[in-house]
């Protein structure tokens, strides 16, 4: 049998091309996601440490009160590079917010709800 090189204008045709000489349906699969849970705070004292930089202001208000940027900034402390709990479902809750930010390669997704007075932070994983 020769090899030819086959050339196709669209993954799709591709696809089909390949369903056609198999007699099979092709499906492909969806890409998935996988949510690394790095920290979730929902006790008050867990964000006493936390000052605004632009106020100087601490703890939990200052946390809600800060720029989402710095919200998230504060979170990554606990970023360790572990892998923890690993979760197929977006980890979204009821967030009041949802923030995602990158740092280097990494994605990651920040839900909070002020409410409640709590705080999350997820890496996602494609």
């Amino acid at each position: 049998m020769s090899k030819e090189e086959l050339k196709f204008s669209s993954e799709d045709e591709a696809i089909q091309h390949l369903a056609n000489l198999t007699g099979k349906r092709i499906k492909i699969a969806e890409e998935s996601k996988n949510y690394v849970e790095i920290v979730f705070l929902q006790n008050s004292q867990d964000f006493d440490d936390f000052t605004d930089k632009e106020t100087g202001e601490s703890g939990i208000d200052a946390f809600f009160d800060a720029s989402e940027d710095d919200m998230i900034d504060y979170l990554m402390k606990w970023e360790y590079g572990d892998r923890g709990t690993v979760r197929k479902e977006n980890p979204g809750g009821t967030s009041d917010n949802t923030f995602e930010k990158k740092f280097g390669n990494d994605t990651y997704m920040m839900n909070y709800n002020r409410g409640l007075g709590y705080a999350g932070l997820t890496r996602i994983e494609e």
